[in-house]
């Protein structure tokens, strides 16, 4: 819902951290809402962060150039996930390489934290899987060490993911 304060909380969040991806018109199940009018949603999306801003912040962000590098650039970018069929694309892609790790690591008699119902995973993995992940170089969230030996950690597929970096990961967890 982009009119609650938990959606302008993720957008901060997310642009105070410099980097991420936020997915609209997904159901937390993971299934494809969509949005009616992506044009509007988009401009509604940037003049909903910036009337959320003090307005000194404006000004600041005017004078330091923030404004046409951040503001602009996100609303171009939201607008073009529109174009055409992109968004249900990128969404698909995310969900079947996730999907593909999800069997992968279930097949592989692993267990999740949480059951999968998206692109974000929490495996859990016996340390030494883990150390092997990290010695081949793979990129996930902290783990956290979940006892006898295992630990539970994030992993989440995006636009950027690769079938090939899927594959690999695969490879890795084998038993």
């Amino acid at each position: 819902n982009m009119d609650s304060s938990t959606f302008m909380k993720t957008v901060s969040a997310y642009a105070n951290y410099g980097d991420g991806v936020i997915i609209f018109g997904i159901t937390d199940d993971g299934k494809v809402k969509g949005i009616p009018n992506p044009e509007k949603a988009s401009l509604n999306l940037e003049n909903k962060i910036n009337d959320s801003m003090k307005p000194d912040f404006n000004r600041i962000m005017k004078q330091k150039g923030a404004v046409l590098a951040k503001g602009r650039l996100l609303g171009v970018q939201f607008k073009a996930m529109f174009d055409g069929d992109l968004y249900l694309e990128l969404g698909q892609h995310c969900n079947d390489l996730a999907q593909q790790l999800i069997s992968a690591i279930a097949g592989n008699g692993y267990e999740f934290m949480w059951p999968p119902c998206s692109n974000m995973i929490f495996p859990i993995f016996p340390l030494s899987v883990v150390k092997k992940l990290d010695e081949a170089g793979v990129l996930y969230d902290d783990f956290e060490e979940v006892g006898d030996g295992k630990a539970a950690m994030r992993l989440c597929t995006s636009w950027s993911t690769t079938q090939e970096e899927v594959d690999e990961f695969i490879k890795l967890i084998e038993k």
